[in-house]
């Protein structure tokens, strides 16, 4: 047998559902069917899916040896290394609740970009002992020790063997994969221990069309752990901007509305407005109005109604807030839902937040061709009101077109705080 020992250091929390087993840290079910993915597509010199039969092919010896399997034939153990952390993640939490949880030593990350477990983050504010039932933790250690092993056999015509290729392939590999929960926005983010700063940089310019990084790290000192209150509230905002635009203190336009708006194409929540206003009633006979926090801006009403979001991730649903809510209750909100048909439930962002010794990497190359020129449906429910479930508001079809690595030229443009990598 061969081996391969490596060793990982650990940037930032891991969202993990097994937070309370012993050693809980990267699970080899989620690493080795990702580098069996990333090696395929190096050596196939192509898209997964185009390459692996190519692959298997030429490198017979590299897999398992099952028809239509295309799992690389080693094994892989992982053991967590150091002391565990373990962080409460929310979106937000209030002021109150942060002085709850630091009484009581619970570490949390504030204002982060993962909505799930709202409510039971909000027990484990108000009864202590739900700290250790709660669905999901982020998780964080030192790092962690991978240990490959497979058998001695040549792979390939220059004698190399497959514990060679994953040593050619490792450090690329962990430089631009996160895992867990909320992957693509900074959780999960490991490096290979000893990697220098300007030997990632490098990495991430060869493996990406576009690469930002921040000018400054989020590290209080270099041997500190970064403030991850400040990184998760920085990529939030980002992602925020580019995506969808922020209300917060200000309105500021999405900088994707602002790129479509170019091409006389209108996004869609002004249609998902249009479509709803007027047209549903309380059992009263008033109609629910929604509520508009935003100032009237300079903007392109008389373009086209695309379903523009979906190019950089296809949202769950839209929730409005109603300014006369069923049961007159703020928390009931009326929501829009997206249908794309059997087979499309979520399409994962093309733009990776990677987290690197405090720095913040943006990356990406293209968006998911099925995305574009693609029809979608969309239905209301407003909660508390039974009358109201599924009620289909229209269809608007994706863009056609879209050029990431252009938009992302422009819409880095106003962050002053990342540089482009080049």
């Amino acid at each position: 047998m061969k081996t391969l020992k490596v060793t990982l250091k650990q940037h930032t929390p891991l969202i993990h559902f097994q937070h309370s087993e012993e050693g809980a840290t990267l699970r080899s079910s989620e690493v080795k069917p990702k580098l069996d993915r990333f090696i395929i597509e190096k050596l196939g010199g192509g898209n997964y899916e185009n390459v692996k039969n190519l692959v298997k092919k030429t490198y017979t010896q590299l897999f398992i040896p099952k028809d239509g399997i295309f799992a690389l034939d080693y094994k892989l153990k992982i053991k967590a290394l150091g002391n565990k952390n373990e962080y409460l993640i929310s979106s937000y939490i209030k002021k109150e609740g942060k002085e709850t949880l630091d009484k009581y030593n619970i570490l949390y990350i504030a204002n982060s970009p993962y909505f799930a477990q709202e409510n039971e983050n909000k027990k484990v504010i108000k009864y202590r002992d739900e700290w250790d039932n709660i669905p999901r933790k982020g998780l964080l250690y030192d790092g962690a020790e991978l240990i490959f092993l497979a058998k001695d056999k040549v792979v390939d015509s220059s004698g190399k063997n497959i514990i060679d290729i994953i040593n050619k392939y490792i450090q690329s590999f962990f430089a631009i994969t996160n895992f867990g929960t909320r992957q693509d926005k900074g959780f999960g983010s490991f490096t290979i221990s000893n990697d220098k700063e300007a030997e990632i940089d490098n990495i991430l310019k060869k493996e990406f069309s576009f690469c930002y990084k921040s000018k400054k790290g989020y590290n209080g000192c270099k041997k500190c752990k970064p403030d991850f209150n400040l990184l998760f509230n920085e990529i939030s905002a980002v992602y925020r901007k580019i995506r969808s635009g922020s209300s917060f203190r200000e309105y500021e336009k999405s900088s994707l509305m602002e790129y479509y708006d170019k091409e006389k194409i209108r996004w869609e929540k002004k249609y998902f407005k249009q479509q709803i206003k007027g047209r549903f009633e309380n059992d009263k006979g008033e109609i629910y109005r929604l509520k508009d926090f935003h100032k009237k801006t300079k903007y392109n009403d008389q373009g086209t109604p695309k379903f523009v979001r979906a190019v950089l991730g296809l949202p769950g649903q839209y929730e409005f807030i109603l300014e006369n809510p069923p049961l007159s209750d703020s928390k009931n909100k009326l929501i829009v839902t997206v249908d794309g048909g059997e087979g499309v439930k979520r399409y994962k962002s093309p733009l990776t937040f990677k987290v690197i010794n405090g720095y913040i990497y943006i990356i990406g190359d293209t968006v998911n061709p099925e995305v574009l020129n693609r029809e979608f449906k969309f239905y209301v429910n407003i909660d508390k009101e039974k009358r109201y479930k599924d009620e289909p508001i229209g269809t608007l079809y994706t863009p056609s077109t879209f050029n990431l690595e252009l938009f992302m030229r422009d819409a880095m443009e106003t962050q002053y705080n990342y540089i482009k990598l080049k």
